[in-house]
């Protein structure tokens, strides 16, 4: 072999390949699932409060959805679900009397919170503080039903 037209080795070889990331590989794997995770969990949060605050809203729903997830829970066969609504039913209607008794002393009660707290405030968070106020009330205490 001539020594002139012997090609250094470097230019027979390919390319090294470029060094392996995992770790960035395991850095994105590790945020998406912390992404997904926020989402899933953020639309529980959401479902969950809807649900409540429907369940809150329609107490009159409460045997029929009772007796439904009591037949799922412990295999009840229809006959059993129908009583189980009716018990439901019938001690729904004493505690709504007990309800009737009780609420009042509880509205009163948050109402002279809402004024204490007003009376510390400025004009503006007055303001604000009423709605607010006013917005978790009907919320979370609905009003009494007929």
């Amino acid at each position: 072999m001539n020594a002139e037209h012997v090609e250094p080795m470097s230019e027979l070889l390919p390319p090294a390949p470029r060094p392996r990331r995992r770790w960035l590989t395991a850095l994105l794997g590790t945020l998406i699932f912390m992404g997904g995770t926020a989402c899933g969990a953020g639309l529980m949060l959401v479902v969950v409060d809807k649900r409540i605050q429907h369940a809150i809203h329609h107490p009159e729903e409460a045997p029929r959805r009772i007796a439904a997830r009591l037949k799922w829970r412990l295999g009840l066969d229809d006959d059993e679900q129908t009583k189980v609504e009716a018990i439901v039913a019938k001690h729904q209607t004493e505690l709504m009397a007990i309800r009737r008794d009780v609420q009042p002393k509880v509205v009163e009660q948050l109402e002279q919170v809402r004024d204490e707290i007003n009376g510390v405030l400025t004009d503006s968070q007055r303001e604000h503080w009423t709605k607010l106020y006013d917005e978790i009330r009907d919320r979370w205490l609905p009003a009494l039903p007929k």
